[in-house]
């Protein structure tokens, strides 16, 4: 009996340490850059990363374009004035209108779309903002201005620099190339059907993210709560929620077409094809695998914890990047934040398996023994809460007051490698 309930309380700590739900940057609704501990934004709508440790944010009702350099722990504001509007020119005095989809090409260009205005705006390395497609509400393909969108989603680029925008209004996915020439790839009117470029429907198109090895697009519908995959060659199929238009909406895991979405808004995609949706109004991350398996990958109610897994709250989830499959998130109108999920046992790192912590199980004192020197040790609960945190360690002897139970001990050396270990505290 006490070996099945051990086994019975390992597997759930393993499942609930699965993904460490972190925040990243943000304090609430309004508008402040300075060190990322006392940055504000409001309603982030997407994120995207540029060179190491730099991310770049569309802060749509700040119609801001804002940067977070992980490095030096700052946020700063890229282009765009609190001030909704049009005006192309210098970053400093440039005017967006909840500006909500963002990429970067290979030479370092920002391309933004710029909800309000109908617009695709491009921002220079050198902070020089344009109109790089679009013009007035509509729809018409072409090139630069000529070309016309009605109330666009998310955008994503490939290797040559193409990039593919949800034209959500238009019920489209369209593509424009690096000189902005812009066509449609696949969709036409309002509803569901899958097939070839103009003989495919969807319903409200929002989330778009690109494979970089099959340059496949996936794409998750708003309206029809599915996620939809779309070739090279604009064929599009079917992979998960199984939604029609007019039908409810709803929570569910699943396979196909049992599993629900409510209000999906964005989907990025890892180095092993799994794909990870934005599910805005369930207040959730949901994994799907290309066969279509969906399951819950963090998030539960609506709120703001941190912790793993379902422990996590967010409020309003939408845009992510994924770097190292790592996630970073937006959320929106709920807690205006930047969160990380991350897998803390996924990537340790350690050059080598030294490691020893003992005694394990112990009573309130442990020591380290490890050839590398320590940096940090952080300990979380089987509630996935932080319960001990120190950095610029010069002891390898540990003193805490944990009550008994389960813990997860991970350390990060002077080299910025990570290893975890399970530790078992006796004490009462």
């Amino acid at each position: 009996m006490k070996k099945t309930f051990l086994l019975i309380i390992l597997l759930f700590f393993y499942v609930g340490f699965a993904q460490q739900v972190t925040t990243l940057a943000g304090n609430g609704p309004g508008y402040n850059d300075g060190p990322i501990a006392t940055a504000y934004f409001k309603n982030p709508a997407d994120i995207c990363a540029g060179t190491s440790g730099v991310f770049y944010i569309a802060d749509g009702s700040n119609n801001c374009i804002r940067k977070i350099d992980t490095n030096l722990d700052w946020v700063s504001t890229v282009a765009g004035v609190s001030a909704e509007g049009f005006q192309d020119g210098p970053a400093a005095t440039a005017k967006f209108s909840s500006p909500y989809g963002i990429c970067i090409d290979s030479q370092g260009n920002l391309f933004v779309v710029d909800w309000g205005n109908f617009k695709i705006r491009k921002i220079s390395p050198a902070g020089i903002v344009s109109t790089f497609a679009g013009s007035t509400q509509g729809y018409t393909d072409g090139v630069g201005t000529t070309a016309q969108f009605n109330y666009m989603g998310d955008i994503c680029i490939d290797a040559q620099d193409n990039l593919y925008l949800a034209d959500e209004g238009n019920n489209r996915i369209r593509k424009i190339t690096p000189t902005g020439i812009v066509s449609t790839l696949a969709g036409s009117t309002e509803g569901y059907a899958n097939g070839q470029g103009a003989s495919a429907k969807f319903y409200w198109p929002r989330g778009i993210c690109i494979e970089p090895s099959t340059n496949n697009l996936f794409v998750v519908e708003t309206g029809g709560a599915k996620v939809r995959k779309i070739t090279p060659d604009g064929t599009v199929s079917f992979i998960a929620g199984g939604i029609v238009p007019g039908s409810t909406s709803g929570y569910l895991d699943g396979v196909g077409t049992t599993a629900k979405f409510n209000f999906p808004v964005a989907i990025s995609i890892d180095t092993l094809g799994n794909l990870y949706v934005s599910d805005t109004a369930n207040h959730r991350i949901r994994k799907v695998t290309q066969t279509g398996i969906v399951t819950t990958y963090a998030g539960s109610t609506a709120g703001y914890t941190d912790g793993w897994g379902t422990i996590a709250q967010f409020a309003a989830p939408y845009g992510s990047c994924i770097v190292n499959n790592i996630i970073y998130l937006t959320e929106g109108s709920g807690n205006c934040k930047i969160r990380i999920i991350d897998t803390p046992l996924k990537n340790e790192n350690f050059v080598n398996n030294k490691m020893v912590l003992y005694p394990n199980p112990n009573e309130g004192t442990f020591y380290i023994d490890l050839e590398e020197n320590i940096l940090c040790v952080v300990i979380y609960n089987m509630d996935g809460k932080e319960v001990y945190n120190k950095c610029n360690i010069e002891s390898k002897t540990i003193e805490t007051k944990l009550v008994k139970g389960m813990y997860l001990v991970k350390l990060t050396n002077d080299n910025n490698q990570t290893k975890s270990i399970k530790m078992i505290v006796n004490q009462n």
